[in-house]
């Protein structure tokens, strides 16, 4: 369970990340 939350807050960092730079 901690793992898939830990993958999750991964993923959703990354995909911050690449919104962020396309935003800019």
């Amino acid at each position: 369970m901690f793992h898939k939350m830990f993958v999750w807050k991964f993923v959703l960092d990354t995909s911050l990340l690449r919104f962020r730079r396309t935003l800019v």
